[in-house]
């Protein structure tokens, strides 16, 4: 298992960087000495962590911790926005956020979520690139946004507050994350989703 140190990832000592992976291949077991939060903007692909396979896709967010093991396989045209974080750089509030960040190893966020959290990296990276005044600090509030940004447009969230997705990818994100609920059943999805989904899975 190769352990991946940042400092070949971040350059110049930084504390944060910003990658895009346009076609993230299938990787081998390994761990990092930092943090990286995920989105996944495209494509599709299993997520193994912990030894517990994931199925991803675009709008599946994770956060994986350091020395957590993990790799990805059955990988296709997989597309990943990757936020790398030096621990040193958290705060106390950024680690409780991080820890609290998705306690079942990931969550599906909507479309318009995804879209609007560009806002966020693109402030990120107008940060990593410039040397302007108070830079940790605004690093650190425009994470701690993203983050709590993300979080809101969790999916299962959306669906609690009785806000329709016609989009099958978040029905099958619930039913892999809700299986065993004894209540499941199409009447009871039906109350959840767009019928017009389920037409078109039954």
């Amino acid at each position: 298992m190769t352990l991946r140190r940042h400092a070949t990832y971040f350059p110049d000592n930084a504390s944060l960087m910003i990658k895009h992976i346009a076609d993230q291949d299938i990787c081998p077991l390994h761990a990092h000495d930092f943090y990286e939060m995920v989105c996944v903007s495209s494509g599709s692909g299993m997520h193994v962590i912990d030894g517990i396979s994931w199925p991803i896709s675009r709008g599946s967010v994770f956060v994986v911790a350091p020395h957590e093991e993990h790799y990805f396989e059955k990988v296709e045209k997989l597309s990943l926005l990757n936020i790398l974080i030096r621990p040193a750089f958290l705060t106390p509030p950024l680690l409780a956020l991080l820890a609290e960040f998705a306690p079942e190893k990931q969550f599906m966020a909507t479309h318009q979520t995804l879209v609007h959290s560009a806002f966020y990296t693109n402030q990120l990276n107008e940060e990593l690139i410039n040397e302007l005044a108070h830079r940790p600090l605004m690093l650190e509030t425009l994470l701690i946004q993203l983050a709590i940004f993300l979080q809101r447009g969790h999916i299962s969230q959306i669906i609690n507050n009785r806000v329709k997705e016609d989009s099958i990818i978040y029905l099958l994100n619930y039913l892999h994350h809700n299986y065993a609920n004894d209540e499941l059943s199409i009447d009871y999805l039906a109350r959840k989703f767009n019928k017009s989904v389920l037409a078109r899975v039954v």
